[in-house]
């Protein structure tokens, strides 16, 4: 399990990192292991909320930085999942 969680923080963080890349909503992403937190332009709360109507439940931590914490189970899908829904908020949803 802790090979594991260790495997997929590293490919969640590439994942938000590639996002980064794509909106310039992003200012910052970091953490460790399956704890990643994003730091946006925006107010977090905006964020979390677009998630939430996406059926992605995230947590802010301040008022700029979004905070993804998925359980250790989590799998490469549903990592998948949370990129995807996360680069229509960061590249459609937010204005810039």
């Amino acid at each position: 399990l802790l090979n594991q969680a260790k495997e997929l923080g590293t490919y969640l963080h590439e994942k938000l990192t590639e996002l980064k890349k794509v909106s310039n909503q992003i200012e910052e992403v970091r953490g460790l292991g399956l704890l990643q937190g994003i730091v946006t332009k925006q107010k977090a709360s905006k964020v979390v909320e677009a998630a939430r109507k996406q059926n992605l439940l995230l947590l802010t931590a301040g008022q700029d930085v979004v905070r993804i914490l998925p359980p250790l189970t989590t799998t490469k899908a549903e990592i998948d999942q949370c990129s995807q829904i996360l680069t229509k908020i960061f590249k459609y949803s937010l204005e810039d």
